[in-house]
């Protein structure tokens, strides 16, 4: 009787460990779900047009887009010149003369130091 009490327990503690560790692997993959997401999330992002994009096939047809070919080029939607490290835009050329001699443009172009 009492190594039936005994062994009741063992496999009662049992039962709790592999409870405790089915639930520390579905935290795990939770997180490395979250972080292949993130991941994939940075991969699908054009710097270009501060987009992301839900996947390959996506960012295949957006870099077809008419949009991201402009911005690529240096003309923006938003007026004929454009400064893509500042996300400047304007149609008057006087105007992006002054933009790129402003410090916020020097310091967005500025090499960085290694």
């Amino acid at each position: 009787m009492a190594d039936l009490l005994v062994q009741e327990q063992i496999l009662a503690e049992l039962k709790r460990q592999v409870s405790l560790l089915e639930e520390q692997l579905r935290l795990q993959r939770e997180a490395d779900t979250h972080q292949k997401e993130e991941e994939l999330k940075k991969k699908l992002y054009c710097e270009h047009c501060k987009v992301h994009l839900p996947s390959r096939a996506a960012m295949e047809i957006h870099n077809d887009t008419q949009k991201h070919k402009k911005l690529l080029a240096g003309i923006s939607q938003k007026g004929a010149f454009g400064c893509i490290e500042c996300n400047y835009h304007t149609n008057n050329r006087q105007c992006m003369n002054i933009h790129h001699k402003s410090n916020k443009h020097i310091s967005n172009t500025r090499p960085e130091k290694d």
